[in-house]
């Protein structure tokens, strides 16, 4: 099964359609876009276009290395947050053929990401935070509380002019 990724944003810059992709290869391509792409139809089997996208695992990596205080993320932590990406896509949707899981899982995504590069971190010897590794479920309970969740204030519009 070949895997072929068109990358270029925006969708009008693609180097293939996914359709024609799967047309091309008789429905036996994986296909990852950089850019969002409709489910195609082929024969009776509807083939959903992943979108690969940095967005899964720059998250995680991020917080990982700001809980575990970590002046330096090894080669080691961003080989991890590729196999965490990995199981947790398999884990979810290896029955449906994906390599990324749905962007609407980004947040669980990362969060799985963050624990295991957390880990891998403690250990390296680079978290400045933790000396001793914990077991998974602690970390990845510690991550999810310490995960930021946006709180958007109402805006609303006045026709009050404000002079400073």
């Amino acid at each position: 099964r070949p895997v072929v990724f068109p990358l270029s944003n925006p969708t009008a810059n693609s180097e293939a359609l996914p359709t024609d992709i799967i047309k091309w290869s008789k429905g036996r391509a994986i296909v990852s876009t950089g850019s969002p792409f409709d489910p195609v139809q082929y024969e009776e089997q509807t083939f959903v276009i992943g979108q690969g996208n940095n967005a899964f695992i720059f998250p995680g990596i991020g917080l990982a290395t700001i809980l575990g205080a970590c002046k330096v993320i090894t080669d080691n932590m961003i080989l991890e947050s590729a196999y965490a990406l990995a199981d947790y896509t398999i884990e979810r949707h290896s029955e449906e053929g994906l390599i990324y899981p749905p962007i609407d899982e980004l947040e669980e995504a990362s969060i799985k990401v963050a624990a295991r590069v957390l880990n891998q971190a403690v250990s390296d010897g680079v978290s400045q935070q933790y000396e001793t590794a914990e077991p998974m479920d602690v970390i990845e309970a510690y991550v999810r509380s310490r995960f930021w969740e946006p709180e958007y204030i109402p805006v609303v519009p006045s026709d009050e002019v404000l002079e400073y």
